[in-house]
């Protein structure tokens, strides 16, 4: 163990004493001087004390070197060292000597020049000195590189990453060469406070080139020429004040490009672009790329790019481009990759190509962004075109005052997975291709889309906004879609997934029923619905409950509905009937405009008209309903006539029949008695079997009257008939008032009658009547026949069956008469004489009598007296009085004295 612990020994006096080379020698200055005077400089061998030397700094290359407070030192060598620094911070100034001479010193590590020291030039003319750094440069002084004529530029060479820092007040370069090893990932980053360099200072041999910091830069970096960034290359921005100037040539990529802040200038003229080789990479991730051509590949080859943008603006065909072989933002091979997250394309013009935006890329992912067609300084009259297998997020076409504004064409069909914004006075022809969208849908211009589709699909809701016309529209949307302005669908609304909200806007369909979920589709009463084309079979899908406006439109067949509606504001039918079927129509203040005769029902349709500000005109086409409301205070008039099967409910406004007839078949009519108007020139037909119908007080006057219930029809009122009362069946049930049939009236009996009071009118040219009359049991009627009239009037008959309440003052036998007795009023006929023959059935006989044994006894009012009539034939079940004066109550039977004729 002892043997070993000498050797270690002996070893480490060795090296220490006897191999001083294996130290950096570490120089600093002793006074002011020129490099290579040995009275320069004193130097410490092993990290000790500094004394006095026999060689300078360079001697061998690990040497390092400080330049001390106070001292100025001029380079007049080549020396190669590992390290440098200027001052100890108040002063020290390293500078070029003097001299006809040019100087390449290499300093394989940092330099630093510290607070107050200087690294400059001497002016001594038209001289280019070359420094090569190996590390990082730090200037937290003066480097002053351009004095004069004379100038040093720099090369950076490391084989790794490189900085140039500092809060120097001047960090001037002349020429800067990026000579980095053999990789574009190897990075010098410019940070310092202040950077300034002569222009197109910079030369890329290897590795890349990076300006972040904050200090302000605008100028030309590339030597005048067509630029070439390649494999081993990159140019990266990351200061917000740095502005790359434009050069009137093409830049080529086939390593680095990136931007991540600040704007980077391309080309001033319409064949300066930004191209790409295989194996580049392409990154905006801020600031502006401007490029006055393209930013497309590489002419004539299928060269791929790694295209990414997180932000910025790219904008391209800033000057126009006339090359017609590549588009003016083209990712035109399929080897590819396109990465979008953020910030925005633009094209500013169209290109002679086929194309403006063109993207095959085969890896892509899309998550935000957006393409924008045309910006502040588009030309008139831009004709953008896109086509891309690749999705978008948003797409935007742009104006701003051109005369005609830009229109965007679809050469293929596009995904979007954000927004669509189509600006005021712009156009996106779809040209026939598809687009589907995630996002929303802004539209200030124009939208064509012949025979395409679009498809909102998303899990988060959707809007359109911007009056829009559609081919095909489909929603797959489970949150849902809503329109914030009108919508037109020329072809098929497909409903997939999700409600598809009409809004306060206008929704109109010109293509067949809407496909697969109709009830998908949701309204309100301020929604407007309108169809239009000639697509048969349409429906109104029963989630559409509520509507504000209703156009029917369709140049053949029509639309029908599929559940109850209720119309707030107006419907317009223009072509084609709207069939209600067996649904509910409720009108609540509607307006009905264009044709009203296309409304179409059946006999299972009800209608209802409510509200408060219009009066409403029925068509004539609706000329039958199950069920008619009225509940508006202005009324409802008949155009037509109508026949209501179920309920007529006349619960505020007058329902007026006018010239028309109204049927009434339902169960129940229930009707205010002033709400339902009829005149002398309506008609009213009761028909079906509902019991307790009744005609109330109100209607005085008809002109026909039509009967057809079998349970009957009570009239609360008196009533006349101008024109034809038809008794085809039931009774007309009068109670205490009385039913008028006027003098040019008639009756057209099957199998009803009046029960109470029938008045008919005489005169010489009518002088003979039948009186239709019975109880509520049996029809009994009687007839009147005047030898003639001098005065024309009216005569009222009525009957009753039971015996006259003073029959036993009649001389009839009460035992053996028919138990009836007939009245009958005259008002004003003067005749001479008459004859009347009364009907009566034979349950009214008594037992045992002899109908062919009746007489008439006339009963004569106020005094109870009676008087036997002249008899004239005699039935079973009738018979006749004549030669009468007068009238009153008439009563037949078997007289207890003889009888003579």
């Amino acid at each position: 163990m002892k043997t070993n612990y000498y050797r270690f020994i002996f070893f480490f006096i060795f090296t220490l004493f006897l191999s001083p080379k294996l130290f950096a020698d570490q120089y600093r200055s002793f006074q002011n001087g020129v490099w290579t005077a040995t009275t320069t400089w004193e130097k410490s061998v092993n990290g000790g004390s500094y004394g006095t030397t026999t060689t300078v700094p360079g001697n061998q290359e690990t040497d390092t070197v400080l330049i001390r407070n106070g001292h100025t030192v001029e380079i007049n060598t080549n020396p190669t060292i590992t390290e440098l620094v200027v001052g100890e911070g108040s002063s020290g100034t390293l500078k070029t000597r003097d001299t006809a001479n040019t100087f390449a010193p290499i300093v394989k590590k940092n330099i630093t020049i510290n607070s107050n020291a200087t690294f400059t030039v001497s002016n001594s003319g038209n001289r280019s000195h070359i420094l090569t750094i190996g590390g990082n440069l730090t200037n937290n002084g003066t480097l002053d590189f351009i004095v004069g004529a004379t100038k040093c530029d720099v090369t950076f060479n490391n084989v790794g990453n490189q900085t140039v820092s500092g809060t120097g007040g001047q960090t001037d370069f002349n020429l800067i060469t990026v000579n980095m090893g053999t990789s574009s990932s190897n990075i010098l980053e410019i940070s310092s406070s202040n950077f300034s360099a002569a222009t197109g200072f910079l030369t890329l041999s290897n590795g890349t080139i990076k300006f972040s910091g904050s200090y302000s830069l605008s100028q030309q970096i590339f030597p005048s020429g067509a630029t070439t960034i390649s494999s081993t290359q990159g140019i990266w921005l990351n200061n917000s004040n740095v502005n790359v100037t434009a050069q009137n040539f093409t830049t080529t990529v086939s390593g680095v490009f990136r931007v991540s802040a600040g704007t980077y200038n391309i080309g001033t003229a319409s064949g300066n672009s930004l191209l790409y080789n295989s194996g580049s990479i392409i990154t905006i991730e801020g600031g502006i790329l401007n490029i006055a051509g393209r930013l497309a590949r590489v002419t004539g080859t299928n060269s791929t790019t790694t295209y990414t943008q997180s932000g910025g603006t790219v904008t391209v065909v800033t000057s126009g481009s006339v090359d017609a072989t590549r588009a003016g933002f083209d990712i035109g091979a399929s080897g590819s990759s396109f990465t979008m997250s953020d910030g925005s394309i633009v094209i500013e013009d169209s290109t002679s190509n086929a194309y403006d935006y063109y993207n095959v890329a085969g890896t892509s992912s899309v998550t935000g962004g957006t393409i924008q067609f045309g910006n502040t300084s588009t030309t008139n009259a831009q004709i953008f075109r896109v086509s891309s297998s690749v999705s978008l997020h948003n797409l935007t076409v742009f104006t701003n005052g051109q005369t005609t504004k830009p229109t965007l064409k679809l050469l293929s069909g596009l995904t979007l997975f954000g927004n669509l914004n189509i600006q005021s006075g712009t156009t996106i022809n779809a040209n026939g291709n598809n687009i589907s969208l995630e996002g929303n849908w802004s539209n200030s211009g124009t939208f064509t889309p012949s025979t395409g589709l679009v498809t909102f699909y998303s899990s988060s809701s959707q809007t359109i906004t911007g009056a829009t016309t559609f081919n095909r529209l489909k929603i797959d949307n489970p949150s849902g879609v809503s329109m914030l302005s009108n919508v037109t669908v020329g072809d098929t609304l497909i409903l997939w997934s999700g409600t598809f909200s009409v809004g306060g806007n206008l929704l109109t369909l010109n293509g067949p029923p809407i496909s697969t979920t109709p009830n998908n589709l949701s309204t309100t009463s301020s929604s407007n619905l309108s169809f239009g084309g000639s697509s048969s079979g349409v429906t109104i899908p029963s989630s559409v409950v509520n509507l504000g406006k209703l156009t029917i439109n369709k140049s053949s067949n029509g639309v029908s509905l599929s559940s109850n509606i209720t119309l707030y504001d107006t419907l317009t039918l223009t072509s084609g009937t709207f069939s209600i079927g067996s649904n509910t129509l409720v009108l609540s203040d509607v307006i009905l405009s264009g044709t009203p005769t296309n409304l179409s029902t059946t006999s299972s349709s009800r209608l209802s008209y409510t509200g408060t500000a219009y009066s409403f005109t029925l068509p004539s086409s609706v000329s039958s309903l199950k069920t008619f409301i009225v509940d508006n205070v202005n009324g409802v008039s008949l155009n037509g006539d109508l026949t209501i099967q179920d309920t007529l409910n006349l619960n505020l406004g007058q329902l007026t029949v006018g010239t028309r007839t109204l049927t009434l078949n339902g169960r129940t009519v229930s009707v205010l008695s002033t709400n339902l108007l009829a005149t002398a020139s309506s008609s009213l037909v009761f028909g079906g079997s509902a019991t307790n119908v009744s005609l109330l007080g109100g209607i005085t006057s008809l002109n026909n009257l039509t009967v057809n219930n079998s349970n009957g029809l009570a009239v609360v009122g008196d009533l006349s008939v101008n024109g034809t009362l038809s008794l085809v069946s039931g009774k007309i049930y009068m109670g205490l008032n009385t039913l008028t049939l006027n003098l040019n009236g008639s009756v057209s009996r099957t199998n009803g009658y009046v029960v109470g009071k029938f008045k008919k009118s005489f005169s010489a040219d009518s002088v003979s009547h039948s009186f239709e009359i019975g109880d509520s049991t049996n029809y009994t009627p009687s007839s009147v026949t005047f030898q003639s009239v001098t005065n024309p009037g009216t005569l009222t008959a009525s009957v009753v069956n039971s015996e006259h309440p003073s029959l036993g003052l009649s001389g009839i036998i009460s035992t053996k008469s028919a138990n009836r007795y007939w009245t009958l009023s005259n008002s004003g006929i003067v005749f001479s004489t008459y004859s009347t023959i009364l009907n009566f059935v034979s349950s009214d006989v008594d037992g045992g009598a002899d109908p062919g044994s009746f007489n008439i006894e006339k009963y004569d009012p106020p005094f109870s007296l009676w008087s036997t009539t002249s008899t004239g034939v005699r039935t079973s079940t009738s018979i006749e009085a004549i030669g009468l004066t007068s009238f009153s109550d008439y009563a037949t039977g078997e007289n207890g004295a003889p009888q003579f004729s």
